[in-house]
Order: structure tokens, then sequence, then C-alpha cells
């Protein structure tokens, strides 16, 4: 007993607290079936990781300081048990969620199944003797089974035998209802995804340099705010100023050489003001150096973000969808293997599990092999043509490829093309209107790329200085 309380006192059990709040990804995956309430037998620890485990139950996601201190407002206020008791829940949160910079809690993650397995032992062991006295064996067999369990396997997957078929449609509903997809704005695009954009999943933005993922994804952000999703993009080649920028071009119309002009100040703000007003939109853009981050900083900039908002807030948040922009430019979590196809499979893995930590789609755009960047006549890039990518669309829910010749370049076209759609119909190609500078997409009628001619006078030489027709 003296042992067990000397190695798993106060503090080291504040720090497995610390570990649910601190590291979600862990929590989500493990954490919350290991650090139970019913464990802590002090009652404030006891409570606090009760209303933890209420809250992820209910919003999916790990609560604020502001939430719990209101949690332990109302749990005083109902039991009437006066100031001083809630002062004692203000001191614990203000320790838990203090972090020293310098502290590693991967060390508390083992111990934390130590402490669970031995705190369950205490209980079996109590309950265990009288259990014995009457003779249930097997019950006190069972029940010395379970403790050596804990911190072990626990899901079992899903069930066919036990899985009604009204259960089965519920969860098909979570992921594949229209209603829970991000759509694109883009009806034969969205029809084309299978509705729009599944959750819980990475989806891709293929295309060569300057072919428009940046300004596709910041016009796809304007439709989500007009939605109402809660968004949070992430910039590794754009500034955060310049992302925003393209976001605003979206909203307001106007390009950035217009929202620039003094001429156009008064329209661009009546605009953006009316947006605004209107949407109220929920956007967070956050610039990281390239090659120099993983997922694993950006899951932990989100994290931050929600408590932020939370707090400010006063309720849940936590972002409808997650733009990377762009996925070659992350670092893989696992060790840099210094093959480049492996390594940028290994970011789009990261990014898939990100998509599942926070329950929502992560939007990447990705680079094509250079042997696509020439698109001539009605070519599209497909599967076939990024065989040497297959690495980093292999996980991808989606990849949508931008394609243009140079007339359609010239003429502000563009042909969408599923490459890939896991639920939706790939081989899809969609017409679309492509204004750059507006970072403005429509749906358009079909028209014929092969006798479309550029109106460039110029002429275009390779490296080798053979002239390009």
């Amino acid at each position: 007993m003296g042992s067990f309380d000397t190695e798993f006192g106060l503090p080291v059990q504040k720090k497995f607290l610390q570990l649910l709040i601190f590291d979600q990804k862990w929590a989500t995956l493990s954490g919350l079936d290991i650090i139970k309430p019913e464990f802590f037998e002090n009652r404030v620890l006891h409570n606090i990781c009760q209303w933890i485990h209420d809250y992820h139950k209910k919003h999916k996601t790990i609560p604020s300081k502001l939430v719990l201190e209101e949690k332990a407002k109302d749990f005083v206020n109902l039991n009437t048990l006066g100031t001083k008791e809630y002062f004692q829940y203000q001191s614990v949160l203000d320790e838990i969620y203090t972090l020293d910079d310098n502290e590693d809690l991967e060390f508390f993650k083992d111990k934390a199944i130590v402490f669970v397995r031995q705190a369950a032992w205490k209980q079996v062991l109590a309950q265990g003797t009288d259990t014995l006295k009457e003779g249930n064996y097997e019950e006190a067999i069972n029940a010395f089974k379970k403790v050596l369990t804990l911190g072990s396997e626990n899901d079992l997957g899903l069930d066919f035998e036990e899985t009604t078929s009204e259960k089965f449609i519920d969860l098909l509903k979570e992921d594949y209802d229209k209603g829970s997809m991000l759509q694109t704005g883009i009806p034969s695009w969205d029809k084309a995804l299978g509705g729009g954009f599944v959750k819980k999943n990475l989806h891709l933005i293929g295309a060569a340099p300057g072919g428009g993922k940046s300004k596709t994804m910041a016009g796809l952000t304007k439709h989500a705010l007009e939605t109402f999703k809660k968004v949070v993009f992430i910039t590794l080649e754009l500034s955060e100023v310049e992302t925003q920028a393209n976001i605003n071009c979206a909203i307001t119309g106007l390009n950035m050489y217009q929202m620039l002009d003094p001429a156009n100040r008064e329209e661009f703000n009546h605009k953006l003001a009316i947006f605004k007003n209107t949407f109220n939109p929920q956007c967070v853009v956050k610039f990281y150096k390239p090659g120099a981050v993983t997922a694993d900083t950006l899951h932990n900039f989100i994290q931050k973000v929600i408590q932020y908002k939370e707090e400010k807030l006063g309720m849940p948040w936590k972002p409808d969808v997650i733009f990377v922009d762009y996925l070659d430019k992350l670092l893989p979590t696992q060790k840099v293997k210094g093959n480049i196809y492996e390594d940028v499979g290994g970011v789009a893995t990261d990014l898939k599990n990100l998509a599942i930590t926070f329950d929502c789609p992560v939007i990447s755009g990705s680079q094509l092999g250079r042997y696509t960047w020439s698109i001539k006549g009605d070519q599209v890039v497909n599967m076939d043509a990024i065989a040497e990518s297959a690495q980093k669309i292999h996980l991808a829910h989606s990849l949508t490829t931008l394609n243009a010749n140079p007339a359609e370049k010239e003429q502000g076209k563009v042909r969408l093309y599923l490459a890939k759609s896991r639920s939706g119909i790939p081989g899809t190609v969609v017409w679309c209107n492509n204004d750059l500078g507006r970072c403005k997409m429509e749906e358009t009628e079909p028209w014929d790329p092969n006798t479309m001619i550029t109106a460039t006078t110029f002429t275009i030489k390779d490296a080798q200085g053979n002239t390009k027709k």
C-alpha cells in the first residue's frame, strides 16, 4: 500500500490526466480506455477524469480548461459544497493545464498502465475476498483475468453477428451521409466524389507547379465557410498573408491587384464585412517552413487552436476540414529514409491519421510527376500516369487532378479528373471555368480541348533547346 502511494501519488496521477489533455491522439486511440475515473481514489481527480470522459463521449474531443471549470462550478453548486471546494478543483486544474516545456509526458504512458493495473488489483482483491468466501471461484478468476488485460487491445472491431442492420446504417451515415461530407460547391465534382469529401480521410488535389492547387483550396475554403464549416488551413508554401489573400479573393471576387488598389478599398471592405456578418467565418491560417515539420507538429497546433477557441467561445470547437498546402513539403513522422516516394508516402499515412484523429477530411495539394506537367489536347493525368507517386496516393480516399493544355490555361479553363474516388465515380471529367486570379472555379458546359487554339505568339523551348508546339 505504501509503495503504491509513493510511486503513484497525487503528482503522478495528475500527470495521467495531463496525458489525456495534451496528447489527444493517444487519448483517443487508447488513453481513455486505460485512464478511467474509478482508478482515482482522490475525489477531485476522480470527478475531473469523469468529466473528461463524459465530454469526449458527447463531443468527440477533450474539454478545455474553461469547460472543466464550468463543470466544477455546476458540481459545487448542485451539491452546495461551498467556495472552498471549488477552489480545490481550480487549483488542480491550474496544475494539470500547466505543462513544463522540458517535461516528457511519454514517460508516463507506461506508468499509466502499471497504475491502473495496480489500482484494479486493489479493487479486485478487496472484492475477491468475499467472492472466494462465497465459493464463486469462477467469478473471482474472471475478475483477475480482466485486470491482466487492462491496457491491452480492447477494440474487437465490428462483429457481423451482433451488428443489426439499423446499427450498421447508423454507423455508415456517420461518414457517408451527404450531410456529414464537405461539399465543393461544384455539383458534378461532388457527385464524382460520392457526395463530397468524406471525413476521416485524406483527399488529394494533384497538379503541376502553378497548376492551381493553392487557388483551388482557397475556393474550397470559401465554400466551406459559406456552409458554416470551421476551417484550419496549414500552408507550407505561401505565407499566411498570401493564403488569406487567396481566400479573400474568392470571397470578394477581387484579384490581389484589385484588392491593393485604393480605388477598390471601399468595395473590398464592404464585401468582406457582408461575408463576415453573414457567415461568421471560423478560419485559422498557419504557415510553417517547408521541409521542417511533421504531421505531429500540425496535430499539436490544431489542439492549441481547439483549446484557444473553446476558452474564447465557451463552447465546443473542432475543425470540420483541415487543408494542408501541400503534402510534399511535410516531413514523415517516421525516420526519413531518403527515398522521396517512400517518405512522401509516409506523410500521406500521417495525414490520414490526422483526419481520423480530428474526425474530418484532410484536403491536401500534391505535386504530380514531371512528365505529367505538359498536358496536350484532351489528355488528363490518371492513376497510370502517376505510378511514381503511388505511395502517396495509396491511402487517399480521392485524387482529383487539374488538367489544362496551354490553350485552356490561356482561356481560363480546367478539366477536373477524378483519378481516384473510393465512394464516388472515378474516371469522371468535370469541366470548369477557372479564374485563378479570383480563386473562382465554376462548372460549365464541355468543350473540345483538341480544337482550342492559343493566341500566344512566342515559342517555348525545353531544357534541351527543343521548341515545344
